[in-house]
């Protein structure tokens, strides 16, 4: 599976990834992997959002706004108290130079661009949907790795559809990211660049059920031809991340 593009359409422009030892299967089988595409079955998506997350969320950005003020008050204080310093020791030399006053104004400069860099709120762009699941290996259990057989959910639903906040310039990577760490599901990925490659989601990985397994994803339905790091989410869209075990034949 390429490395870059988790795997949308065609990856092969991107297969650069090497397997450490939790996958097993010959390294090889990447060549396949340009056929894959990240879809999923159109299940339903959630009508639902999380009242109380939202409302941790604006309670974070209220904390992050004041943190942001108090520390420009600090720093507006500290820059009147170093002027005031200098003007007193210029004063009693009788004399200002241009030195002293370059000085002055690097100072300022500096400490007020660092307080422009202040750790403020993102600005929400819409919301998307979006799903993770890996129901295709219950048809392949011949070909899973020992010992994930009573790791994969019942239904084979990890991340169940649902109807979440991105922000501006947000990528499908970064979505699925911060889902899967508010809901506390180990995911790992690799870079190429920008281009980010998902290799495993939840301790399932590419290769784990086969050698044509792996993570891919969908947008409406359609298969990027781009990393899930280079595809930036729009209001509406329905993000699907499915695991296949046959370069995403088994999911169309």
């Amino acid at each position: 599976m390429n490395s870059n593009k988790n795997i949308s359409g065609t990856n092969s422009d991107t297969k650069n990834k090497s397997k450490n030892s939790k996958s097993k299967k010959s390294s090889n089988n990447k060549d396949n992997n340009s056929k894959i595409s990240n879809i999923e079955d159109s299940g339903n998506t959630a009508e639902s959002v999380n009242v109380s997350e939202n409302e941790a969320h604006k309670a974070i950005n209220q904390k992050q706004k004041e943190k942001f003020v108090k520390n420009c008050i600090i720093l507006i204080l500290i820059i009147a108290a170093l002027a005031t310093g200098i003007g007193i020791f210029v004063r009693k030399k009788k004399k200002t130079t241009k030195l002293t006053m370059v000085a002055l104004f690097l100072l300022v400069t500096v400490t007020m661009s660092g307080c422009g860099k202040s750790n403020v709120p993102q600005k929400e762009a819409g919301n998307c949907t979006i799903l993770v699941e890996c129901s295709t290996i219950y048809d392949n259990l011949k070909d899973l790795d020992k010992g994930l057989k009573n790791h994969i959910p019942k239904d084979g639903i990890i991340l169940k559809s649902q109807k979440v906040k991105f922000y501006e310039k947000d990528t499908v990577y970064d979505v699925l990211k911060r889902q899967l760490d508010k809901n506390s599901i180990l995911m790992e990925a690799s870079f190429t660049g920008k281009s980010a490659y998902v290799e495993g989601i939840d301790n399932i990985y590419e290769f784990s059920c086969g050698k044509k397994s792996g993570w891919m994803y969908s947008v409406n339905d359609k298969y990027p031809q781009v990393s899930c790091s280079e595809y930036t989410v729009k209001d509406g869209d329905v993000i699907k991340w499915r695991y296949t075990c046959d370069l995403g034949e088994d999911v169309k």
